[in-house]
């Protein structure tokens, strides 16, 4: 890094990403009368990230790909939630997921292209 240290990193972006699907995730199955297991799923998602943010510190490969991915199927899944929700009731939970999902995967390939060089 050539002396430098970077304000913001894949590492932070991802664990934003993280934190914000456990904690969106985990108010979201707390405000619902009838809560059910699929509500924990960003929750589910957060952890496994929390569990590669490591990795992704040390800028081993096979874990950045694998938070890529994670990071990519969370994001399309609550994108089409987004647009199956017919109501807009908790929009602004799924624009704060997928907002931070999507400068999280930006950040992850920027990190993928540094490792492959």
């Amino acid at each position: 890094m050539n002396g430098k240290t970077r304000f913001f990193s894949a590492h932070k972006a991802s664990l934003l990403y993280a934190l914000t699907l456990m904690g969106l995730g985990v108010s979201d199955y707390l405000s619902r009368n009838q809560g059910s297991v699929h509500l924990m799923m960003p929750v589910l998602f957060g952890v496994v990230l929390l569990a590669l943010s490591n990795g992704l510190l040390y800028r081993l490969r096979a874990q950045v790909n694998a938070a890529i991915v994670v990071t990519l199927v969370s994001v399309l899944l609550a994108g089409i939630r987004f647009t199956e929700t017919s109501h807009i009731k908790n929009g602004w939970m799924l624009v704060a997921m997928m907002g931070t999902g999507i400068v999280s995967v930006v950040f992850l390939l920027l990190e993928r292209v540094k490792i492959s060089k």
